[in-house]
C-alpha cells in the first residue's frame, strides 16, 4: 500500500469507487424490480425495507450515488466542479444515514 508521502494515490483508490458505483446500481435496480413488482412483506423492522427510503424515491438515491460516483472518478475537474460534487456526495451520504439510522419508513 502506498502512502500520500510518496506522491501516489493508496491501493483502494483505485477498486473502491468501482466497488461502489456496482453496489449502488445493484440496490438501486433491486429496488426498482421491487417498486415494479412488489417487495417482499415484512421485510424489516421499518417496514418495507432496512432504510426509509424505499421505491422510486431509493431507486433515485442510487442513481444520485451512482452520478456523484462517475463525476468524483473523473481524473480532471475544474475546483468548483469537484467541490459541486463533494457537495452531492455529502447530500447523498447524508440522506443515506439520515434514513436509516432516524426515520421510520411511515413517515416519508
Amino acid at each position: 500500500m502506498t502512502t500520500a508521502q510518496d506522491g501516489q494515490a493508496p491501493a483502494w483508490n483505485s477498486w473502491a469507487p468501482r466497488a461502489v458505483l456496482a453496489w449502488t446500481l445493484l440496490y438501486g435496480t433491486l429496488q426498482a424490480y421491487w417498486a415494479f413488482v412488489d417487495s417482499p412483506p415484512q421485510m424489516s423492522p421499518v417496514g418495507v425495507d432496512l432504510i426509509a427510503f424505499s421505491g422510486w424515491k431509493a431507486v433515485a438515491l442510487c442513481l444520485a450515488a451512482a452520478a456523484v460516483t462517475l463525476g468524483l472518478g473523473r481524473l480532471r475537474q475544474s475546483i468548483v466542479a469537484r467541490r459541486v460534487l463533494l457537495a452531492g456526495a455529502w447530500t447523498v451520504s447524508g440522506a443515506w444515514t439520515w434514513s436509516a439510522d432516524c426515520c421510520p419508513a411511515s413517515a416519508l
